[in-house]
């Protein structure tokens, strides 16, 4: 039960990810793309 309840987990974290990824990319644009690479 463990291991079901780690991929439950594990897989509504990444669907978290994937819809917040949409509103965290405009925030880097004032940085260019060296300066994220840099940090």
């Amino acid at each position: 039960m463990d291991e079901r309840r780690t991929g439950v987990v594990a897989g509504l974290s990444a669907y978290l990810l994937w819809g917040l990824f949409p509103l965290y990319f405009p925030l880097l644009e004032p940085a260019g793309g060296l300066e994220i690479v840099a940090h």
